[in-house]
């Protein structure tokens, strides 16, 4: 199975992730539908998680060391200047509000990051190096 993850990174490094009121803290990230591309998908799951359109502008690799029988795909997303934090209601499953926020990327995630979002950090952290 395919996911994709958009990558927002300001300036300083810090890299845009959320609280999901169920299941701690993570990066947004979704599943490719077909006939999609991986651009197109995280460009949608963007918005639909965070109620952000930005487009994808470069590819950061894959990795199928995340999650048993998964390929995450990376895409950085344009620069935007996007406040510090923010809520978005989002509708997936069932509907659930998400408290986003700028984490630092440089340091070592805390642990309330799931460890498939610790190893997407990994990924980010060498190839954006």
């Amino acid at each position: 199975m395919d996911k994709v993850c958009p990558v927002v990174i300001r300036g300083d490094g810090r890299i845009l992730a959320f609280r999901h009121p169920l299941a701690g803290l993570q990066f947004v990230k979704g599943t490719l539908e077909e006939e999609e591309s991986t651009p197109e998908a995280a460009t949608r799951e963007l918005h639909e998680e965070a109620g952000v359109v930005l487009s994808a502008v470069h590819y950061l690799g894959e990795s199928s060391t995340i999650v048993d029988d998964e390929t995450w795909h990376f895409w950085l997303m344009q620069d935007s200047d996007l406040p510090e934090t923010w809520d978005h209601a989002c509708e997936d499953d069932g509907g659930h509000v998400f408290s986003f926020f700028w984490q630092d990327l440089t340091q070592p995630l805390p642990q309330e990051f799931a460890a498939p979002f610790q190893r997407a950090a990994e990924h980010l952290r060498e190839v954006l190096t």
